[in-house]
């Protein structure tokens, strides 16, 4: 025990510390079984998607085969100019491909050819459609055309496809994933998308019975998706000030509320770290507690604050996209408080999810806030107005996010996206409406990153936890630049490219009303403590967080705050700290902000 926590305990500047205390008991290697709950207690549930190991890259029937001159009418050659061809993004290593065909007579075949490499024939039986295969190498990463051409048919000898399938035997090792992943985005422009108040568990992708994101799905679809992503607090100004310095809540000092303390000139931003590399660098936020009266305009060379619409806010960001004539790369910065409440979509969004609710007049429903103080009083049809309004907002959201996208299609090779989110919303799961504690409904944000080289290179749901303060060294790590010192987070590319890593605990830390709250989540388990009142939920079992263990676990729970105590040790100031000038009335109000 003693051993395995000094051990723990050199490795500063990692998540773990002390959390080897559950680590003795249920310790198991990536890809087992979990043998018992507790902080780092397994990496089996680390990485999901990997391909080292063998992996489908397609599985074709006959009617979604493609010849050379259009659609293959049944899987059909009939002659030898007619090919069928597939464009697939492929990395080393071993693949085998599958033919279930039939031929009329003796003598016909299928010649294959990757790339520049001719493989060889695969000869085709006559009688029904029987398994041909053929194994192939390929070295290096990137698109490669796969061509099936017939060998020995004429026009009244054809061969016939019932499925095609291309299986990867073996692929690179995480190490070589993840240098080619750094090599492939290095130097790459980078946009970071802040969808304020977005919840993960109400996106599509991240597992919502409602079909509120199309377009953060397909984002996510060919990029990576992070399962287990934490806000760094439960409000914006701190969770902010986190995403774009990689600094915690207690270490710059943006924290308190409402007298906000303002980021300090000694702080180094993201923005500053890419301006100084060369990055032309621009901003278009919400104001309010994203703001150049917090700080946070530092190393911004254009910064626009502004509360309006998502369509007008992404219209702006395009706007500059395709009017910069720059040729540095650059560094955009959009944030939006549209999801935030009031719930005010435009009047189709706001109806798309509850037609025919009959609303009170003497009950706004639209700002949470308001109805906070009695919360417990809403009946059934109302908290699920108050969801529909909020869907719809994220719906809403999600639709008018193509404006940006539209002009960084044409850039996505050289870009990496970046969409994530302040702080999750809470509909009375644990008593409160708003944004006020740290449980699973705040403190769980979505995470995706999308970059053309992404697709088929990395793994492609990652639920290894990962922090709000490791997305600034991530986004250095993959685009080639050394972060700032004093950063407690650290990159997850070798967790995006298969190698997860069994100590990742994620912490956040907020101070509603002047109590502090710490949280501690990792793959098994999710800690809260509130003014001596702690709480464990098992995870993902009990991903609602209904039922708290803390009392039955209390080696569990005592290794969770162990842990803590060592990270909040580390949170050493970065800052002064000065008040800043807080928001106008009319700000707070815009926002629903009324106090915790």
């Amino acid at each position: 025990m003693i051993g395995v926590l000094e051990s723990l305990a050199r490795r500063a500047g990692r998540r773990s510390l002390l959390f080897g205390l559950a680590l003795v008991a249920g310790a198991g290697a990536c890809g087992g079984p979990p043998t018992d709950m507790g902080p780092t207690a397994t990496a089996a549930r680390c990485a999901s998607g990997t391909v080292d190991g063998p992996r489908m890259v397609f599985d074709l029937s006959a009617d979604q085969l493609v010849g050379g001159d259009g659609v293959l009418r049944g899987g059909r050659i009939t002659d030898r100019s007619m090919n069928v061809t597939r464009v697939v993004p492929l990395a080393p290593g071993r693949y085998r491909l599958e033919a279930w065909a039939s031929s009329m007579t003796d003598g016909a075949g299928l010649f294959l050819r990757v790339g520049d490499a001719d493989i060889g024939v695969m000869a085709i039986e006559p009688g029904p459609g029987l398994p041909q295969s053929a194994e192939f190498d390929v070295a290096t990463w990137g698109d490669q055309v796969i061509r099936l051409s017939a060998v020995g048919v004429d026009k009244t000898r054809d061969v016939t496809f019932t499925s095609l399938r291309l299986t990867q035997l073996a692929g690179p090792t995480p190490d070589e994933r993840a240098a080619h992943l750094r090599e492939a985005v290095k130097g790459s422009n980078i946009v970071l998308v802040s969808l304020d108040t977005l919840r993960a568990d109400h996106l599509s992708s991240y597992g919502y019975h409602r079909h509120t994101s199309p377009r953060l799905d397909a984002l996510a679809k060919s990029g990576v998706r992070f399962a287990n992503a934490a806000a760094a607090s439960h409000w914006t100004a701190p969770s902010h000030a986190t995403l774009l310095t990689g600094l915690t809540p207690g270490q710059h000092r943006v924290e308190t509320y409402p007298d906000v303390e303002k980021l300090g000139e000694g702080v180094e931003t993201l923005a500053e770290v890419l301006a100084e590399a060369g990055f032309e660098t621009a901003a278009f936020v919400g104001g309010s507690f994203v703001s150049r009266n917090l700080g946070m305009a530092q190393g911004f060379d254009a910064w626009r604050e502004e509360h309006v619409r998502a369509e007008t806010r992404f219209a702006e960001a395009a706007y500059w996209l395709s009017n910069r004539e720059s040729n540095s790369p650059f560094f955009l910065f959009v944030h939006t408080f549209q999801i935030h409440s009031p719930y005010d979509p435009p009047a189709h969004w706001g109806r798309i999810y509850a037609p025919d609710f009959v609303e009170d007049p003497e009950v706004d429903l639209r700002n949470i806030d308001l109805v906070d103080e009695q919360a417990r009083e809403l009946t059934r049809e109302q908290l699920h107005f108050i969801e529909a309004l909020y869907d719809g907002e994220i719906h809403y959201t999600d639709h008018e996010f193509r404006k940006l996208l539209e002009p960084l299609a044409e850039i996505e090779d050289r870009t990496l996206i970046v969409v994530t989110s302040d702080h999750g919303e809470e509909f009375l799961e644990h008593g409160r409406l708003s944004h006020s504690q740290l449980f699973g409904e705040v403190v769980r944000v979505p995470l995706i990153l999308h970059h053309g080289a992404l697709e088929g290179a990395a793994v492609p749901v990652v639920s290894q936890p990962v922090a709000a303060v490791d997305v600034v060294p991530t986004v250095l790590d993959l685009v080639g630049i050394a972060p700032p010192s004093g950063l407690l987070g650290s990159s997850v590319v070798p967790a995006m490219a298969g190698d997860c890593d069994p100590e990742a605990v994620a912490f956040s830390r907020s101070k509603p009303g002047g109590a502090l709250w710490t949280s501690a989540l990792d793959e098994t388990g999710h800690f809260l403590e509130a003014d001596g009142v702690r709480y464990l939920f098992r995870q993902p079992d009990d991903r609602d967080e209904r039922r708290n263990i803390a009392g039955e676990e209390p080696k569990v729970t005592a290794a969770y705050r162990a842990g803590i105590e060592a990270w909040t040790a580390q949170e050493l100031p970065m800052s002064e700290g000065e008040r800043a000038e807080p928001p106008s009335v009319e700000q707070l109000k815009a926002l629903g902000y009324l106090g915790y």
